[in-house]
């Protein structure tokens, strides 16, 4: 009961149905005709929105739906598309009174065989629940940027199209990643989803809600012959 209020449905404006794109989809087979949508979870006290980078990729602006149906705008804050995140914010204050933070858990220690849920918007059907366990951890899969993620969740909770963005609950109901991919030729759950790791997104979501942008290192070499040392 505590966790559908801090979850939301997110959909960038349209001007009609587009063909669903992202890594949900991979290595999907023929895409179907439908308005782009997908999930997030409430971060903060603050109208910080959490969800995948590839559900809000190229708009500036998100419709988010709260619990009671309501829609609102949410401006984009940033991206990290070499992890699929993405940080969006509400600023009208009715929004922010109905947006409850989500309970954060950790992604360390889990085990295979434990319960995790799932809750999102698949196919547009808000507040959408499904159960299932840990498949599998240290799992690695391409982010929107085509880098690696690494550390993933694997789950057998039927992920569909528009959970993109929503978070995964351990049974305390706790995230413990953000539900990111599915792995389908058809476009319909097969039995294998991926969540990243929510102690990768804590990380990741600071970054981007105190600076914007997410800063990383880089070592600059120069080859050359030994001619020219």
């Amino acid at each position: 009961k505590r966790v559908p209020p801090g979850v939301v449905s997110a959909t960038p404006p349209q001007s009609g149905p587009q063909m669903q794109a992202g890594p949900e989809d991979q290595p999907g087979g023929p895409a179907s005709q439908q308005k782009a949508t997908g999930s997030g979870f409430v971060w903060d006290d603050n109208g910080h929105i959490v969800t995948n980078a590839h559900v809000v990729h190229g708009a500036d602006k998100v419709m988010v739906s709260t619990g009671d149906q309501q829609q609102y705008a949410a401006k984009l804050v940033a991206t990290d598309p070499d992890t699929d995140i993405a940080v969006l914010r509400v600023e009208d204050p009715a929004a922010i009174a109905k947006c409850h933070p989500c309970a954060m858990g950790s992604s360390s220690n889990l085990q295979v065989g434990q319960t995790v849920l799932a809750i999102g918007n698949p196919f547009g059907l808000d507040h959408s629940l499904t159960t299932g366990v840990v498949s599998g951890t240290e799992r690695i899969i391409q982010g929107l940027s085509g880098k690696p993620i690494s550390g993933v969740i694997q789950t057998d909770a039927a992920v569909k199209p528009g959970n993109s963005g929503g978070p995964l609950l351990n049974s305390s109901g706790e995230v413990i990643g953000i539900n990111s991919q599915i792995m389908s030729a058809s476009r319909s759950s097969a039995g294998i989803g991926f969540a990243v790791p929510i102690n990768t997104v804590k990380v990741i979501v600071d970054e981007l809600i105190a600076h914007g942008k997410i800063t990383r290192a880089a070592l600059g070499v120069t080859l050359g012959s030994k001619e020219t040392l």
